[in-house]
């Protein structure tokens, strides 16, 4: 038994056998000695994913994410979660990758985002790695924690991720693929567990920030300070147009607009709107450019930087992330944002004993490099 059936009164539990011959699905209940729902026969000679769901009391059993036999019915409808690795009617003697117990009915879409984490031949495999049900995570607008397993499915996508969102060390984060992420201003997507974000060449996985206006759109009078805008210049010749094109140039989201002055950020109405903005543009008398104390603000048609996918040190045992086909677009905060932290400046910071495993990784529109390794730990061979 890789994973025996428990064996305490008034249980049904559920325990899964692997032999070179096959793989059998028992339950154990109390009174009664164990009772075959699956039986497959297959030769098994090499590495091979086995997975089990239990969904309404019958094993579906999946090899290599191939759903291959569907098992009898249960005698009951309460079925407790397996709480050990092996049994005293014996012990699996072969080799064990990684091992994975989620505590409520996978998807046949979930059973191939797991496949690599569950295969993970380095990492010990002395107890069985529970991944609760519950997750900070609901709906397609996110933020908070994940400390449970939970999938960001094709079916609810586009998502928007209006805060920070953390994947604790216990957590797992799956996206499938296809799915688009926009994620707000300054909001960053913190791993200290697992994330599999696992998106095909036909079908990647898409992270960057919300669309921007269209360059010269007007977005409103808003109060004036200059811990929010950046000064650009002082002309007699001022107008929109001129104003977001520099502030482009600059790669500023926004262009402020004081009458002859033009400034520039990449925040907007931390101070709060504004009803003065009254004064003509000087080098455009039919438009307006703020006024007593106020900005009149274009959209310069580049779009707000998010933070970053960041990949923190973890004490987990199975802590690896695998990413393939995923584009991080508009990510990394510059310093001309106000921030002193030279690693806000990525899109993706590997940070040290951390180590996501990625392949057709793409990072666009970054302030610094594209991914930025804090340390090495092994030759990185980037492809």
């Amino acid at each position: 038994y890789v994973i025996g059936p428990c064996n305490s009164t008034y249980q049904l539990c559920i325990g899964v056998s692997v032999g070179t011959n096959g793989v059998s699905v028992y339950q154990h209940e109390h009174g009664y000695l164990f009772s075959p729902l699956l039986v497959f026969p297959i030769r098994l000679s090499y590495w091979t994913r086995v997975t089990v769901v239990v969904q309404r009391s019958k094993p579906l059993l999946y090899l290599n994410q191939t759903l291959v036999a569907t098992g009898l019915q249960a005698s009951g409808t309460l079925i407790y979660q397996p709480t050990s690795l092996g049994s005293d009617w014996g012990n699996y003697e072969g080799l064990l990758g990684g091992l994975l117990v989620v505590q409520r009915v996978v998807t046949a879409s979930e059973v191939a985002v797991l496949a690599p984490y569950t295969l993970d031949v380095s990492a010990p495999c002395n107890a069985l790695d529970d991944v609760p049900v519950n997750t900070g995570l609901r709906g397609s607008t996110l933020s908070g924690y994940v400390d449970g397993f939970t999938t960001l499915t094709l079916a609810e996508s586009p998502y928007t991720v209006s805060g920070s969102v953390r994947v604790a060390s216990e957590g797992t984060l799956a996206i499938e693929a296809g799915v688009q992420i926009s994620v707000s201003r300054g909001a960053s997507i913190n791993v200290f567990g697992s994330l599999l974000a696992l998106g095909t060449q036909a079908s990647p996985i898409n992270i960057s920030s919300p669309l921007p206006a269209r360059a010269g759109t007007y977005l409103g009078c808003y109060a004036s300070s200059e811990s929010e805008a950046t000064y650009n210049y002082y002309s007699y010749s001022n107008t929109p147009a001129m104003c977001a094109q520099q502030c482009a140039a600059a790669r500023f989201a926004y262009s402020f607009l004081s009458y002859v002055q033009c400034y520039c950020g990449n925040t907007l109405g931390r101070f709060g709107n504004s009803s003065t903005c009254v004064d003509r543009c000087a080098g455009n008398n039919t438009v307006v450019c703020g006024g007593s104390g106020a900005f009149s603000v274009y959209a310069t048609g580049l779009p707000v930087h998010w933070g970053m996918l960041r990949f923190a040190s973890t004490p987990r045992a199975l802590n690896s992330s695998y990413l393939s086909w995923v584009a991080l677009a508009s990510a990394g905060v510059p310093f001309l944002f106000g921030t002193t932290d030279p690693n806000s400046r990525y899109g993706a910071l590997v940070a040290d004993s951390s180590f996501p495993s990625m392949t057709a990784v793409g990072v666009m529109s970054s302030y610094g490099s594209g991914v930025y390794f804090r340390s090495a730990v092994a030759p990185v061979q980037p492809q």
